[in-house]
């Protein structure tokens, strides 16, 4: 599932650093995949978020419902993210984040979570969509 984010910038003196704005929040993503350098700062497009983890991610129920995403600070790229897990997906309020390491906790299902991830990386599925939007 595609999702609409905003390309901020990236990191002159790190060519894996990027800055996208997802669902309002800043999030520093340590690879994209998908002509990069075709994206124009500020512009709004269509990705696809990949999670890493090292080796294996945190994944705990919450109590209540939280949505969103926030840094962690156990590493510089790390984050928590919180959302309802519905089968191989975690919605993050609308913004969905598909990926088969979900289905190894049915136990969860259908509950908000936190997952704590050690990476996130962006696949590029449309760039600048500014103008599909208006």
């Amino acid at each position: 599932m595609n999702n609409i984010a905003k390309y901020i910038g990236c990191n002159e003196e790190d060519e894996f650093e990027y800055y996208f704005e997802i669902n309002g929040q800043k999030v520093i993503v340590f690879n994209m995949f998908g002509e990069p350098n075709m994206l124009v700062p500020g512009a709004s497009c269509s990705i696809k978020i990949n999670l890493f983890c090292v080796d294996e991610c945190q994944i705990e129920p919450i109590n209540g419902v939280k949505y969103g995403i926030e840094k962690s600070e156990s590493s510089y790229y790390a984050y928590y993210l919180y959302g309802k897990l519905e089968g191989n997906m975690l919605n993050l309020n609308g913004f969905i984040v598909e990926d088969e390491m979900f289905t190894n906790y049915k136990q969860f299902e259908f509950n908000f979570v936190k997952v704590k991830v050690d990476r996130i990386d962006i696949r590029v599925m449309e760039k600048n969509i500014n103008e599909q939007l208006q």
